[in-house]
């Protein structure tokens, strides 16, 4: 050491303390980075699970069902015409109105019964889910939550009778009212899909 150059022998301990103090400071950042990005696909992950996954799962119940309905209604609207003029030919109008417009009427009633006694339940627990799991729900979602609310509260009313027809059709409670959230639904969730697979 003798002829060492005080200033060299004072300059290497302190370069190892910064390049320790550096790999401390890039590790530490690196980790938090790591974290937080976990954080992050864990929040998507839960905002896919808790909220998108099945809100969208009750609206593709809902949107089934409808089309099983009105395909229902569509083959019975063509259908029974095409029954009175065979039956009006054969002179027997009168007998096959009286003897089919029972099973016929039981498609009109069997839908409102499906309606109030599932379909309105299922809006119900797509708002309950709303409620329950707001944290997860992108702004853009959050956005629409009023149009579900009213649509089920009209509709409610509606189905308790203290609504009268020509009310309900001024404030015209229609569910393509609620378009907009099923389509923000879909966007959100495809778009929240493919964060979590990059």
């Amino acid at each position: 050491m003798a002829g060492s150059d005080p200033f060299s022998v004072a300059l290497v301990p302190l370069i190892s303390a910064a390049s320790g103090l550096i790999g401390v400071g890039l590790g530490a950042f690196l980790t938090s980075r790591n974290q937080k990005q976990d954080r992050r696909q864990r929040f998507i992950r839960d905002q896919l699970t808790e909220f998108y996954s099945p809100m969208l799962g009750i609206r593709e119940r809902l949107r089934v069902r409808g089309e099983v309905c009105h395909k229902v209604r569509t083959a019975a609207g063509s259908i029974w015409p095409r029954l009175m003029e065979d039956a009006q030919e054969a002179g027997r109008l009168r007998e096959t109105r009286e003897r089919l417009s029972p099973n016929f009427m039981r498609i009109i009633e069997d839908d409102n019964k499906q309606f109030e006694d599932e379909l309105i339940p299922l809006f119900r627990q797509m708002a309950d889910l709303f409620t329950a799991k707001m944290q997860f729900a992108e702004a853009s979602t959050r956005l629409h939550f009023g149009a579900l609310i009213e649509f089920i509260e009209i509709w409610e009313r509606r189905l308790r009778g203290a609504l009268p027809s020509e009310v309900i059709e001024a404030v015209e409670p229609n569910e393509r009212n609620l378009a907009a959230l099923y389509a923000d639904l879909e966007t959100n969730f495809e778009r929240l899909q493919a964060a979590l697979k990059e």
